[in-house]
C-alpha cells in the first residue's frame, strides 16, 4: 500500500472514529441549549400533585371553603396534565398515609424532571418559628408539645421530604392555611428563612403574608364557594400557557389577590429555584400570538416600568398582560417603600438613588418619549426609583449604570418589534465589565423588579462580598431597608441585628425587632419542638 493511500485510509478511519464523539458533543450542546431555554424542570417530565382539604374540625372552628378549595385546585391541575391525589376531611393518619404515597411517587421519578405540587387548605399554625398543617382530629387540649407528631410539619415532613426524594425537578407547596392561631398567640404562618430553611428547587406560597391571617370574604350564596386566594389561583391555572414559569405565574396570583382584597391580603411567594425558569405547563400547552411573545421577550428582563407599560399599551389583552400588571405593581410598591425609607438611609445611598432615578428616566425618555419618563412617579416621591442599579462593580471601580440587556442609546435604536436575546449583565456593570456570578445577576434583576425576598438575598451577598461582588454596606442597607418596608420580616430582623451591633442606634434596633415580629419573624427557629 502506498504512503498516500495509507494516509487517506488513516484519515478516513480517524474521521469515522470522530463521528460518535461529534454526535455526543452535539447532543450535549443541544441539551445545554434546551436547558438554557427552560431549565431541567420545564420539559415533559411527570406532573404530580397531592391536594388536601380539611373543613370539619372536631376541636376547632369549621371552615367554609377548604373542601371546595381542594376540589377546585385538583380539577384545575388535572386539566393541566397533573396526576392528582386528593384527600378531604383527613385525620392525621390519613394525611400521613397520603403524604407517604405521594413521596413514593416522587421517589419513582428521582432522576426525571418531575414537577410536584402539594396543596393544603385548612387550619395551620406557627410555633417557635415553625409551621404546621392540622388534621381534622387535631387535639387542641394537648397544647403545643410534639406538634410534628400531631400534624404535618412544613419544614421536615413536607418541604424537605419532597426535596429529598429525587435529584431533578421542582416542588411547589401551596398553603391556604393563613388563619388565626387556635392557641391565640401568633396569627398566620411564620416566615421561612430562605437561606437556611427552604430546600433547593422549592417554591412555597402562603395565601397571606407571614404573620397575617387571610382576609377571606366568601359569597355564601355562590354554589361553589372558594377562598379569594384559591379562586384567583384556579382562575390563573385555567389561563396558564406555554410561558407560565412558576415564579412569574405566582406573581400574577399574588397581584390578583392583592387587588381583589384592596391590598388587605398579599400572598407571599418564597422561591429557591435557581436562575433558570421552571415551567408550570408541559411543552406544547397553549399558545401565544407571535407578535405578543416577541415583544414580551424584549421587555420581560427590564427593571423599568415604562417597558411593561409599553407592552400593555400594545397588547392590553395579550398572553402576558397579567404578568405585566404584576410587574408594574411590584415595582410601584418598591417605589413607595423607597420613599418611606430614604430619610433613614445614609446620604451616600440617597445620592445613588437620585442618580438611578435620572438614569431610569433617561432610558424611558429615549425609548418611548418624554412623557414615559415620569409616567409612574408620584409627585410626593421625588427620588423613588424604578431601577436600583449597583453603583460599583469589578472590585470597587465606579461604573455608570447601564441597562440590564443593553445601554440606553442602544435601546433607543431598537425597533419595538425586534427580538433581542436577554443579556444577563448585572445592572451597574459596563458592557466590558466581567459579568460575575450568573445566579447573583438573576437575583439582582428580581430585586429590581420588586421581589422582596430577592432584595434580602442581594443584601446578604453585598454584606459578605464574593469573588465577583465587592463588599458594600451601603448596598446592603439599601436592599434591606426596602425589603423590610415591603413586609419582609427577615430583612427587618437583619436590620435589628445590624443596629443593635452598632450600639449607637438602639432605638432603631428596637423598632426593627418589633417590626420583624409583626411581619411574622421572631428570629431563628428554636429547638423546642420535640422530634
Amino acid at each position: 500500500m502506498s504512503r498516500r493511500s495509507f494516509s487517506h485510509g488513516f484519515l478516513a478511519g480517524a474521521l469515522l472514529g470522530l463521528v460518535p464523539l461529534l454526535a455526543l458533543l452535539l447532543a450535549l450542546v443541544t441539551a445545554r441549549a434546551v436547558g438554557a431555554q427552560g431549565g431541567p424542570a420545564s420539559g415533559d417530565g411527570p406532573r404530580l400533585a397531592l391536594v388536601i382539604g380539611n373543613s370539619q374540625y372536631r376541636n376547632l372552628s369549621s371552615l367554609d371553603t377548604s373542601v371546595n378549595d381542594a376540589g377546585a385546585v385538583a380539577k384545575a391541575l388535572e386539566a393541566l396534565g397533573f396526576q392528582v391525589s386528593t384527600e378531604t376531611e383527613a385525620p392525621l393518619q390519613a394525611m400521613r398515609d397520603a403524604m407517604g404515597r405521594f413521596l413514593e411517587q416522587l421517589g419513582a421519578a428521582h432522576n426525571r424532571a418531575a414537577l410536584a405540587v402539594f396543596y393544603f387548605a385548612g387550619h395551620g399554625l406557627q410555633y417557635d418559628g415553625h409551621n404546621f398543617m392540622l388534621p381534622v382530629d387535631f387535639d387542641l387540649d394537648a397544647g403545643q408539645d410534639d406538634l410534628d407528631k400531631r400534624s404535618l410539619w412544613l419544614d421536615g415532613q413536607i418541604a424537605r421530604a419532597m426535596a429529598g426524594t429525587r435529584d431533578a425537578g421542582a416542588n411547589v407547596i401551596l398553603l391556604e392555611a393563613c388563619r388565626d392561631d387556635p392557641f391565640g398567640d401568633d396569627p398566620g404562618l411564620a416566615q421561612i428563612d430562605i437561606e437556611t430553611n427552604l430546600p433547593e428547587r422549592t417554591l412555597i406560597v402562603f395565601a397571606a403574608s407571614p404573620g397575617k391571617p387571610s382576609a377571606d370574604k366568601v359569597d355564601r350564596k355562590a354554589p361553589e364557594r372558594n377562598s379569594i386566594f384559591t379562586k384567583e389561583l384556579v382562575d390563573q391555572l385555567g389561563k396558564a400557557g406555554p410561558s407560565a414559569d412558576l415564579e412569574g405565574f405566582f406573581e400574577v396570583v399574588r397581584n390578583q389577590v392583592d387587588r381583589a382584597t384592596n391590598r388587605a391580603q398579599k400572598p407571599r411567594v418564597m422561591a429557591r429555584l435557581g436562575f433558570e425558569p421552571v415551567m408550570l405547563t408541559k411543552a406544547g400547552h397553549g399558545g401565544a400570538a407571535p407578535e405578543d411573545l416577541k415583544l414580551w421577550q424584549r421587555v420581560e428582563a427590564s427593571p423599568d416600568l415604562c417597558d411593561f407599560d409599553h407592552y400593555l399599551a400594545s397588547h392590553p389583552t395579550g398572553q402576558f398582560a397579567d404578568r405585566a400588571r404584576a410587574k408594574i405593581r411590584a415595582i410601584k410598591d418598591k417605589h413607595d417603600a423607597m420613599a418611606k425609607v430614604l430619610r433613614d438611609l445614609p446620604a451616600s445611598v440617597a445620592a445613588k438613588l437620585k442618580a438611578a432615578q435620572a438614569e431610569s428616566e433617561a432610558r424611558c425618555a429615549e425609548k418611548y418619549g418624554a412623557k414615559s419618563a415620569t409616567l409612574f412617579r408620584a409627585p410626593a416621591v421625588r427620588y423613588a426609583v424604578s431601577s436600583l442599579p449597583s453603583s460599583r462593580w469589578d472590585r470597587g471601580r465606579f461604573l455608570l449604570p447601564a441597562r440590564l440587556s443593553h445601554g440606553a442609546a442602544d435601546a433607543a435604536r431598537l425597533d419595538h418589534d425586534e427580538v433581542r436575546p436577554v443579556q444577563a449583565r448585572p445592572p451597574g456593570a459596563a458592557s466590558d465589565a466581567p459579568v460575575g456570578d450568573e445566579e447573583f445577576r438573576a437575583t439582582l434583576l428580581k430585586a429590581e423588579q420588586g421581589n422582596v425576598d430577592a432584595m434580602y438575598r442581594v443584601a446578604l451577598i453585598y454584606e459578605e462580598g464574593s469573588n465577583s461582588v465587592p463588599r458594600d454596606m451601603d448596598e446592603m442597607l439599601r436592599w434591606l431597608s426596602v425589603s423590610s418596608a415591603l413586609g419582609n420580616g427577615l430583612a427587618s430582623y437583619k436590620l435589628y441585628r445590624y443596629y443593635n451591633a452598632e450600639r449607637r442606634t438602639l432605638a432603631d434596633a428596637i423598632r426593627y425587632k418589633s417590626l420583624a415580629k409583626k411581619q411574622g419573624y421572631s428570629g431563628p427557629p428554636g429547638l423546642s419542638v420535640r422530634r
